[in-house]
């Protein structure tokens, strides 16, 4: 059911040994470049409950917790990840609301010499698959950040 993406074919055919060309070497910095686009960092979104306590009730703040990470397969929308990454969101067990999230590296215009940054578009998701023996997860965003 799982479909290789053209930039993990891609990646591949860059990796690739010939016997007609030697094989491309990609500086780190090339190599994030270039799979930046279909990494994703999957969290955990938890939004705790206001409190009953102090003078101010501020409106409460999301907390971004990281769980692992995955990469996008498709332009519908799916993204894959390790089923672990997903057993650990669900046994998370808090008061208040959690929410499974993935969050899409926005690019960096601050450095020329590095690509990627610690800043992310977060986008809610489902689990729409596992498989179990080889520890996968298949999770649709929605909205899709491609279409919508």
């Amino acid at each position: 059911m799982f479909r290789i993406s053209v930039l993990v074919a891609n990646l591949l055919m860059l990796l690739s040994v010939s016997d007609h060309v030697a094989p491309k070497r990609l500086t780190l910095s090339e190599a994030i470049e270039f799979t930046r686009p279909s990494v994703v960092q999957i969290d955990v979104r938890i939004v705790q409950p206001r409190g009953t306590t102090g003078p101010f009730q501020l409106p409460p703040r999301p907390i971004y917790v990281n769980l692992g990470s995955g990469f996008l397969v498709s332009a519908d929308g799916y993204a894959v990840t390790a089923r672990h990454v997903v057993r650990d969101y669900q046994a998370i067990q808090i008061e208040g609301h959690k929410m499974l999230v993935v969050g899409l590296s926005l690019p960096n215009v601050e450095s020329p010499t590095l690509s990627v940054r610690a800043s992310f578009n977060f986008i809610e998701c489902q689990v729409v698959d596992e498989d179990v023996r080889h520890d996968l997860a298949l999770l649709k965003l929605n909205p899709n950040p491609f279409t919508d």
